[in-house]
């Protein structure tokens, strides 16, 4: 059943900051738990590692959904919201969170161009393709990732679909960190399309130059070489410490 909204004016303005609230909330408890991560890995602490990974990863799922939240609840500098109450209840109606980004990429579009999705340009229905491409591809996966862990499989994907336990497990600090900024580029180019005086082609260019060279790094980083270059700088500055400390003797 679909949810029903309390369209008060009170309300609505309640909903909206604490869904901003959550989402900046997780946005900081994810870059202070990637720095955790990191100092693991750098005095080489597997279990730290294993343990940081997977709560980065659940975070990285609930910043996703969170955002979406506080992104359909939103108003422009007018405070005049972005989307209407009836949008809002068609998508929080949809049962997965790849369909309620899909609807609110196509409901985003639709707004700013005061057009129905069948009526786009070839143009605007290729740049609403590769957007949703690009969450399916990179953060899908993660929001299934979470949902799953949130019922207690954080080493074992007991009832998943097949390979989702191998993306478990090759997940990294380089991967999550990537996939954040995808995700907040996404952000940022959902929220130009929808507030942005440019048009949907003009926003989407700048953001997906941005989005591709991220999927660049992702693709040929070498987490096994990084960790060991992180390890051995971190021992070399030990070492240098405490030779400092030697010569104030």
């Amino acid at each position: 059943m679909p949810q029903q909204l309390k369209n008060s004016p009170k309300e609505i303005y309640k909903r909206r900051l604490h869904y901003k609230r959550n989402y900046n909330e997780i946005e900081k408890s994810f870059d202070i738990l990637l720095n955790y991560l990191l100092h693991s890995i750098k005095i080489n602490n597997q279990d730290e590692i294993k343990t940081n990974t997977r709560l980065l990863l659940f975070l990285l799922g609930a910043y996703a959904e969170t955002f979406l939240l506080s992104f359909i609840n939103d108003t422009g500098l007018g405070q005049k919201p972005y989307f209407s109450n009836k949008e809002i209840e068609d998508i929080l109606a949809l049962g997965t969170q790849e369909q309620k980004w899909e609807q609110t990429i196509k409901f985003s579009m639709e707004i700013k161009l005061l057009k129905k999705y069948h009526a786009l340009s070839r143009t605007d229905s290729i740049i609403f393709d590769d957007l949703v491409k690009t969450f399916n591809s990179h953060i899908s996966p993660t929001i299934r990732l979470r949902n799953k862990m949130a019922h207690g499989q954080f080493v074992h994907i007991i009832d998943g679909e097949s390979g989702l336990e191998q993306s478990l497990n090759k997940e990294n600090y380089l991967s999550l960190k990537h996939k954040k900024k995808i995700l907040k580029q996404l952000i940022n180019c959902l929220t130009s399309v929808i507030s942005s005086e440019n048009t949907i082609a003009d926003d989407y260019n700048s953001f997906y130059k941005k989005i591709e060279s991220i999927l660049i790094e992702l693709e040929n980083d070498n987490f096994e070489e990084w960790k060991t270059l992180q390890q051995s700088k971190f021992q070399e500055g030990l070492i240098r410490k405490k030779q400092n400390e030697l010569k104030k003797l």
